[in-house]
C-alpha cells in the first residue's frame, strides 16, 4: 500500500526461532502454534537467528492479496425487487456467503433479524473491500433504509452492515449490530447511521469502518464499542462525521485516519486504550 513492490526469487533462507519470542495479539505463543500461511514480521539477528516475531495475520488457506477483481461470493437470500420487508429473519452459515444481500432495488427493512453465524472466508481483502461474507451487503446502486434491526455475526470477515458500489445508499437507524470474529466491522461505508448500538470483539474490527478509500459517512447518536486489538472505534479511509455519540475502543486507538481522509467529531465522547 505504500507503493513498494516485491518479486519472489528462487533464493531461500532458514531462520532459527529457538530463542525467539513469538507474539500474537500482544500475547506470547509457541512456535508449534504457528500454521502454514501465517504472516509474520521477524526481527533477525546475526547468523539468521530470529530475535522476535509477531503474527500479523492468520493463514489457514486465506489470501490477503485480494482477488484482483470485485469478488463478493454468494448470498443465502437476495432481495432484488423494490418493497418493504418487515419482521423477517435472514441467516447464513455458508462460506463466502452473505445472510442477506440487497441488489439493485429500493428496499426498506423494518424490524428484521440478520444473523451470519458461521461460514469461512476464502479471501480477507475481498471481505474487507467488497463485502464478501458480511451479514448484510447492499450493492449495485441500491437505496436501503434499515430501522429497528438486529444484526449479528460470529463468522470471520463477517462485517455487520456493508455498503458497496457507486450510488449505493444505506440509511440505518435505531438498530443493534454485534460482531465477534476477526476482520468484522460494525458498519462499513454506510451513508448515514443514527442511534445505533454497535459492539465488535474481534481484531481489525472497527465499530465504524471504511476500507477502500473515498465516500462520505455520517453518524449521529448511539454507542459504538470495539473490544479487539487493532480495532478503533472509527477507522477512516473516507470522510466520516460523528455527532453526539459515545466512541469506545478498549484495545486500540480510539480513532484512525489513513491517507488524505478525515474524521469530524461533534459533541462526542471518545476513548481509546493502546
Amino acid at each position: 500500500m505504500g507503493g513498494s513492490s516485491f518479486t519472489a526469487g528462487e533464493e531461500s533462507v532458514t531462520l532459527d526461532f529457538a530463542n525467539a519470542e513469538i507474539t500474537k495479539n500482544d500475547e506470547s505463543i509457541e512456535l508449534s502454534d504457528l500454521a502454514e500461511g501465517d504472516i509474520l514480521t521477524v526481527e533477525v539477528g546475526s547468523s539468521n537467528t530470529a530475535a522476535s516475531a509477531t503474527v500479523e495475520s492468520v493463514g489457514g488457506g486465506q489470501s490477503f492479496g485480494g482477488s484482483g477483481e470485485v469478488t463478493q461470493g454468494t448470498a443465502a437470500t437476495t432481495i432484488s425487487e423494490d418493497g418493504t420487508y418487515s419482521g423477517e429473519s435472514y441467516t447464513s452459515t455458508g462460506d463466502d456467503e452473505n445472510a442477506l444481500r440487497v441488489d439493485g432495488a429500493a428496499v426498506t427493512l423494518d424490524g428484521v433479524t440478520v444473523d451470519k453465524s458461521a461460514g469461512a472466508t476464502s479471501n480477507t481483502e475481498d471481505g474487507d473491500f467488497y463485502g464478501m461474507n458480511a451479514a448484510l451487503l447492499a450493492m449495485n446502486g441500491v437505496t436501503v433504509t434499515i430501522k429497528n434491526a438486529t444484526v449479528t455475526s460470529s463468522a470471520q470477515n463477517g462485517n455487520g452492515v456493508f455498503s458497496y458500489g457507486s450510488g449505493t445508499t444505506v440509511n440505518i437507524s435505531d438498530s443493534t449490530i454485534t460482531t465477534t470474529a476477526d476482520n468484522s466491522g460494525g458498519i462499513q461505508t454506510t451513508t448515514s447511521a443514527s442511534n445505533l448500538v454497535v459492539e465488535t470483539s474481534g481484531s481489525s474490527s472497527a465499530a465504524i469502518r471504511s476500507d477502500r478509500g473515498g465516500g462520505t459517512v455520517n453518524v449521529s447518536g448511539g454507542a459504538y464499542t470495539s473490544n479487539g486489538y487493532n480495532s478503533p472505534a472509527v477507522y477512516s479511509t473516507a470522510d466520516i462525521t460523528v455527532k453526539n455519540a459515545n466512541l469506545t475502543a478498549n484495545n486500540s486507538e480510539a480513532l484512525v485516519i489513513e491517507g488524505k481522509n478525515s474524521i469530524t467529531l461533534e459533541d462526542c465522547y471518545a476513548t481509546g486504550n493502546m
